[in-house]
């Protein structure tokens, strides 16, 4: 049996008024509940109506209870147009899908000044394209458990954007907000949430998304996530596996134009885990995230985030500066945190921000690989304090205001570092404390930030061999061409190798085995076992020169 329900007004006995009338008590307006399951013949075909005015309980302006293959929003020729249109709000919840609903859609409507806009609860394979969800005074989209994968935005209908995309906007509380646990996969994607349907104004939710209650398996690809009050993105207590790749946040639609979010870009909170933020394919891209009031993203209390080939502080051009407020990327109380993974061609840019690029507070295990650049942000490139066993390579770090990488707090130990590249910054290359460059102490026995490890010292050289001394128990030695003088501000150079001393207290290098015998060169000591969460890093050592007199001197601590 299929039944179409249209072109009626529901729930208001005085509809040239726009008000409510007598009726906003009503129950509710249509209530579907049906077991027939066949893909052919559609259970309901609900469009051109106008429900309003149901805020008694459950107050449902549509109610699709426990039924399949129900159409809100297109009539059974396929047409959805303005003369298909549901005009829908005023009610408690404009549309309900409960009860194991399956396969139903939800096209084509205009959803307004309800309570919640659309409630998807312990249902699936629903699909919820093409509507305007705005103005409604708690959600816009709410997502509760789900038995089958549900989908705001593009689906398996319509997979191009444009008219697959929801504008999802002025909602009181989140636009999209899932909760509940289930381990099935939310699908939000194409939709422009906290923006015009210009997408160029901001017409805020207070938060764009919100994933929150144990609820992993969301995948947020492909939004615009501007406007906001609140942040873009909010990940909290998530079950974590959540993937968030190719949105633009904290921009107009068209990556170039500042659009900020109020606080954060993204936000991760209280055990949010194994999330995704960037490109986890070869053809996919990450995301760009600028011009957000707060942190472009801040992870605190969640373990095992990776993220990969984003744009953070920069336009979509990856030149355009549009920094975040503070720092780029800010990661807190969180262990096993991986920046940039090297799995696929690209880097990832960290840029222009309004402090550090990346700020790592009290964690452990870190990976920040060479993909990463850290660029003309207004503090440090990368900042490290009270952490411990971090592995910190990234590929460039220049034009910093401070800094370029800088380790702070007595805490501070086991953290590698080996930039590829690192000058032009505002402070020193690689800074151990705040006091500029720490002097070499006789046995290196101090303690500080890496254990204020002393920088290797040349004492001799001969030909192209130059030999010095360390702290015992340096593993390996890395060697960097100068570009310019690594004890002062701006200084520093491009790593050309390393040389493996396996803990001794003397090392040689012949600067001939890396076309170095007539370039100025520097030396970074890494200190520890083998593995790379237990080595500590020294800052770069003062400059050598073959062929002249002036050598690294042996200067030291009284």
């Amino acid at each position: 049996m299929e039944v179409e329900i249209a072109n009626n007004i529901i729930g208001d006995d005085n509809p040239g008024t726009g008000g409510c009338g007598n009726s906003n008590s009503s129950f509710g307006g249509i209530y579907v509940a049906s077991n027939i399951a066949d893909e052919t013949k559609p259970t309901a075909w609900i469009y051109g109506n106008t429900i309003k005015c149901h805020v008694g309980l459950p107050g449902e302006g549509i109610s699709i209870f426990g039924s399949q293959y129900v159409m809100v929003g297109v009539d059974p020729l396929g047409n959805a147009t303005a003369v298909q249109q549901n005009s829908i709000h005023d009610n408690n919840t404009g549309i309900a899908v409960t009860s194991n609903a399956q396969r139903n859609q939800i096209r084509n409507n205009h959803i307004f000044n309800n309570s919640t806009g659309i409630q998807v609860n312990g249902s699936g394979r629903t699909s919820i394209w093409a509507n305007i969800i705005e103005n409604n005074t708690n959600y816009g989209v709410e997502l509760v458990g789900g038995t089958a994968v549900n989908f705001v935005g593009c689906n398996d209908f319509e997979e191009d954007d444009a008219l697959a995309r929801n504008y999802i906007r002025g909602n009181a509380s989140a636009g999209v907000y899932v909760t509940g646990v289930s381990s099935e996969f939310k699908y939000i994607s194409c939709n422009w949430i906290g923006t015009d349907s210009s997408g160029t104004t901001a017409a805020p939710n207070n938060y764009g998304i919100y994933v929150t209650g144990d609820a992993p398996s969301t995948w947020v690809i492909n939004n615009l996530l501007s406007g906001n009050t609140l942040d873009g993105l909010r990940i909290q207590n998530s079950g974590g596996s959540n993937l968030i790749m190719n949105n633009i946040i904290g921009l107009d639609h068209t990556g170039m134009l500042s659009l900020p979010n109020g606080q954060h870009g993204i936000g991760i909170f209280d055990d949010a885990g194994n999330n995704i933020i960037g490109s986890t394919l070869p053809v996919a891209t990450g995301n760009i995230i600028g011009s957000n009031t707060n942190y472009g993203i801040l992870i605190s209390n969640s373990p095992t985030t990776t993220l990969d080939l984003n744009k953070i502080g920069v336009a979509i051009d990856g030149v355009t500066p549009r920094g975040n407020g503070f720092d780029g990327l800010h990661v807190s109380n969180s262990t096993g945190t991986k920046i940039g993974t090297l799995d696929f061609p690209g880097t990832q840019i960290i840029a222009h921000n309004g402090e550090s690029g990346i700020y790592l507070e009290n964690v452990q295990e870190t990976q920040l690989v060479t993909n990463t650049l850290l660029l003309n942000n207004d503090n440090h490139g990368l900042y490290v304090f009270q952490s411990q066993g971090n592995y910190l390579t990234p590929q460039q770090v220049q034009g910093n205001g401070a800094a370029g990488i800088r380790i702070i707090g007595n805490s501070s130990i086991n953290n590698l570092m080996i930039p590829q590249e690192i000058d032009s910054n505002g402070g020193l290359p690689i800074e151990l404390g705040a006091d500029g460059l720490e002097l070499n102490d006789p046995g290196d026995a101090d303690t500080g930030p890496n254990g204020l490890l002393n920088y290797p010292e040349v004492t001799t050289s001969s030909g192209t061999v130059v030999t010095g001394t360390t702290t015992a128990g340096t593993f390996v030695i890395s060697i960097y061409e100068v570009t310019n003088d690594p004890t002062k501000p701006g200084g520093g150079g491009i790593l050309r190798g390393s040389k493996l001393i396996g803990g001794a207290d003397t090392w040689s290098v012949d600067l001939a085995d890396y076309n170095l015998q007539n370039r100025p060169v520097a030396f970074v000591a890494h200190w520890g076992s083998a593995t790379a969460f237990d080595l500590t890093s020294s800052p770069l050592s003062p400059v050598t020169q073959l062929g002249y007199e002036l050598f690294l001197p042996a200067i030291v601590k009284n």
